[in-house]
C-alpha cells in the first residue's frame, strides 16, 4: 500500500515550494530544488550517477537543468528506478516513489509547474504510465489520460488516477493561476491477484517539476568488477562513494560514458582497475574481467 503522512507532508511541501518559488535570493542564485519521498522505504538517491543522500531528502541548491534521477532501494529484493527530471530555477521538483519487487509493481508521481502565456488561466495536464488511466478532479467528470484540464479555479483540488488491477493514486494538488501543472503518474500493478486496487495518498507540490520520459529499471543482478592484483600500465582507482551494494562500497560500471548507460558491473572503492586508454565526458573506460565498461571520473582517479 502506497501511503504517505498526508497532512504533515503536504504542509511541508507547500512551505518548501513557497520558499523556492517566491524567494528573490534563490532566484538570484539561480538554484533549483529536489525532493524525493519513498514512503519510509530506505533508498539511495543519485543525480547523474552522483550520490545525494538517503530518502526522504530535500535539496535546495542544485543547478537548474535536466538530470538522470536514480532511486536505488537498500532492500535488494526491490528494483531500482531511473528517469529524467528537469530542475528549474526557483522551483522544487517533487518525486514520490513506491519501490516494488518488479518494475510493474513499482509506482509514483513527478510534478512540474510551467508558466503559460495567458496569466489569467489555470491548467493541469496529466500523463499516465500505462496510458489511458482514468483521471478525475474533485470527484467530477472522469477523463482518460493523457488529458489537459483548462479553466480551473486556482487553489487546492482533489486528484485521482486509477486503472483496474492497479493501485489507485490520490493526491491533493495546488493549481496556480498563470501556470500549467504537469503530472506524470506511473501506476503500480497490484501485487495481489484479484484484489481491489488500494488508494495511494500522496501530497501536493504546486511548484514541482516532472518529466514524462521514464526508463524501465532492470532487476537483473550486476556483475562485481574484480580488480587485478598484478596490474601493469595505467590504472583507475575507485574513490569512496558512500554508496554501498550488499555491504560493499563502490561505484556502478556502465556500458556507456553516461549516467543513462546500462549498469553492467560494480567496482569496489579503494581498488584499481585496468585503464583502457579512453576518456569521454569525464568517464574512464576500464577492464572488468572479460568485459569493458565506464566509470564516472567524479569518483575515480586515473594513474598513468
Amino acid at each position: 500500500m502506497f501511503k504517505l503522512r498526508y497532512l504533515s507532508l503536504a504542509f511541508f511541501l507547500v512551505v518548501s515550494s513557497f520558499i523556492l518559488s517566491g524567494c528573490n535570493l534563490l532566484n538570484r542564485r539561480n538554484v533549483a530544488g529536489l525532493q524525493v519521498i519513498t514512503n519510509d522505504v530506505p533508498v539511495s538517491v543519485f543525480l547523474n550517477d552522483q550520490y545525494l543522500d538517503k530518502s526522504p531528502l530535500i535539496v535546495k541548491d542544485l543547478k537548474p537543468g535536466t538530470y538522470t534521477l536514480e532511486i536505488q532501494p537498500d532492500d535488494a529484493t526491490l528494483v531500482p528506478y531511473e528517469t529524467q527530471v528537469t530542475l528549474r530555477k526557483g522551483l522544487l521538483t517533487v518525486v514520490t516513489w513506491k519501490p516494488g519487487t518488479t518494475p510493474e509493481t513499482s509506482g509514483g508521481v513527478i510534478y512540474e509547474l510551467e508558466e503559460i502565456a495567458d496569466s489569467s488561466k489555470t491548467e493541469v495536464s496529466v500523463v499516465s504510465l500505462p496510458d489511458g488511466a482514468i483521471i478525475s478532479l474533485d470527484q467530477g467528470t472522469k477523463e482518460f489520460a493523457p488529458t489537459l484540464m483548462t479553466e480551473l479555479t486556482p487553489g487546492n483540488h482533489e486528484f485521482e488516477a486509477s486503472l483496474p488491477s492497479y493501485e489507485t493514486q490520490q493526491h491533493t494538488i495546488n493549481a496556480v493561476q498563470g501556470h500549467r501543472l504537469h503530472i506524470t503518474v506511473k501506476l503500480a500493478k497490484s501485487e495481489r491477484n484479484g484484489a481491489t486496487p488500494t488508494p495511494a495518498a500522496s501530497p501536493a507540490a504546486p511548484t514541482a517539476t516532472i518529466s514524462a520520459t521514464t526508463a524501465t529499471p532492470s532487476a537483473q543482478p550486476l556483475r562485481t568488477a574484480v580488480s587485478n592484483p598484478t596490474l601493469t600500465g595505467p590504472t583507475v582507482t575507485i574513490e569512496p562513494t558512500n554508496y554501498f551494494q550488499n555491504g560493499v562500497e563502490g561505484l556502478r560500471v556502465r556500458d556507456q560514458a553516461s549516467p543513462a548507460g546500462k549498469e553492467i558491473g560494480f567496482a569496489e572503492s579503494s581498488k584499481s582497475y585496468v585503464y583502457l586508454g579512453e576518456t569521454e565526458n569525464g568517464w574512464y573506460k576500464i577492464q572488468i574481467g572479460t568485459l569493458t565498461g565506464w566509470v564516472s571520473g567524479q569518483y575515480a582517479t586515473l594513474s598513468e
